[in-house]
């Protein structure tokens, strides 16, 4: 979904009363997005999120903010930061 998707849904009346038990990661791109939408993404639907960059015709995804070791041992608040970035490049694209 486009981050303005994902805006609109946290912040839709009565979003706090759905589950999502089974969702993992969202993945998310076509815009920027703010750090804290990302904080509020993953605190309402209990997964991770993954910001992306790409286009149809790279299959379609170029980076994924996908943290590496180092940036994972960060604070939560801290991960934001990057988890709102575009990321690294993905397996490949180079």
């Amino acid at each position: 979904m486009i981050p303005t998707m994902l805006n609109l849904l946290i912040h839709h009346p009565g979003f706090e009363a759905y589950t999502f038990p089974h969702l993992r990661v969202i993945l998310s791109g076509g815009a920027p997005i703010a750090p804290e939408t990302v904080r509020k993404i993953i605190e309402g639907f209990r997964c991770d999120y993954v910001q992306t960059y790409g286009m149809t015709e790279t299959s379609p995804y170029l980076t994924l903010s996908l943290l590496k070791e180092h940036l994972n041992a960060l604070p939560p608040e801290e991960q934001l930061f990057y988890k709102a970035k575009t990321g690294r490049e993905f397996i490949g694209s180079r």
